[in-house]
């Protein structure tokens, strides 16, 4: 049975957000899944989210006040990763020194997610002449959190221009084996982000 995700966030000082996990066929509760939705704390307002479905894994990227993204096993019900820009630390403490990279934030710039498996993700960001950051991450919450392995910077921009975007886009993963006969299929080796 397909799998499709829905997103619905609170409002008030409790901000959640909720992904429900729903067969296409019949708009019942995934068999699959161990929670009929799955659930973040966020820490602001959501103006805009997507959400992608990779095999076992479900990542939303969202935005408004910043970008944000949750990754979760959608069968396990089982949050993996959140990662965001909003950091609350520098607020409750703007002059305390922080380290150059802290594990629960995003790069700056984050503009963009992907998965490009279903261990890993990619990063858009127009930070400088902009980049792209590879991640690959462990299917449970007890592991360390992502880890980064490539930043593929972008070429220089020309003097006096700035990027201000950078959206990506994924080919869609497919669920279940290509079945006998098909007459044409993607091949998850070749595909192009």
């Amino acid at each position: 049975s397909w799998l499709t995700g829905l997103c619905t966030h609170s409002e008030g000082f409790d901000l959640k957000v909720k992904v429900y996990l729903r067969t296409m066929s019949q708009n019942s509760t995934h068999p699959s899944a161990a929670k009929s939705y799955l659930e973040a704390i966020i820490p602001f307002h959501i103006g805009s989210c997507f959400v992608q479905i990779v095999d076992d894994v479900v990542g939303m990227f969202f935005w408004v006040h910043g970008p944000g993204f949750v990754i979760w096993n959608w069968k396990t019900g089982e949050q993996i990763v959140v990662r965001h820009q909003f950091d609350v630390q520098r607020i409750l403490l703007p002059d305390a020194p922080l380290p150059p990279e802290r594990a629960d934030t995003l790069p700056p710039g984050t503009w963009d997610f992907a998965f490009i498996s279903p261990r890993a993700f990619m990063l858009a960001t127009v930070d400088g002449p902009g980049s792209i950051e590879l991640f690959m991450f462990e299917a449970t919450s007890s592991s360390e959190g992502p880890v980064h392995v490539a930043s593929l910077r972008l070429p220089e921009l020309q003097q006096g221009q700035e990027l201000t975007s950078i959206p990506t886009h994924s080919a869609p993963f497919l669920a279940h084996p290509i079945p006998p006969g098909a007459p044409f299929y993607a091949n998850q080796d070749e595909r192009i982000h």
